[in-house]
């Protein structure tokens, strides 16, 4: 389930909400815009097929498992550590997004949202 957060320009406040528009009633009575971020929560894991494994897995449990095996084979076939791990995609570090590359989408999109 996506997290959305907003900021108000009023008062400064910085808040998340479950509902997505493009302003959020604020406390101080002001409307928050929608800032853009990278954090989603999720509420349980559900099976599925993982191309990092190839294969079905039915629970986080079983997916770690699986990646421990394949880390351990590919570890043999290359003759180098590999240690596959689920990455979180909210953690933009893992996902190799920098602050830079934030603030260039953030201008992008608020060129966007510009009326003509």
């Amino acid at each position: 389930m996506p997290l959305y957060e907003y900021g108000c320009r009023v008062c400064g406040a910085r808040f998340e909400s479950l509902r997505r528009a493009d302003n959020e009633p604020c406390e101080c009575g002001a409307n928050a815009p929608r800032r853009y971020g990278f954090r989603m929560i999720r509420s349980s894991f559900t099976g599925g097929y993982n191309p990092s494994v190839g294969k079905y897995v039915g629970s986080m449990g079983e997916l770690r498992s699986e990646m421990a095996r394949e880390s351990e084979r590919q570890s043999r076939e290359l003759g180098m550590d590999v240690d596959i791990q689920p990455v979180d995609y909210g953690d933009r570090e893992a996902c190799g997004i920098t602050d830079a590359d934030v603030a260039a989408m953030t201008e992008e999109r608020a060129k966007a949202e510009l009326p003509l």
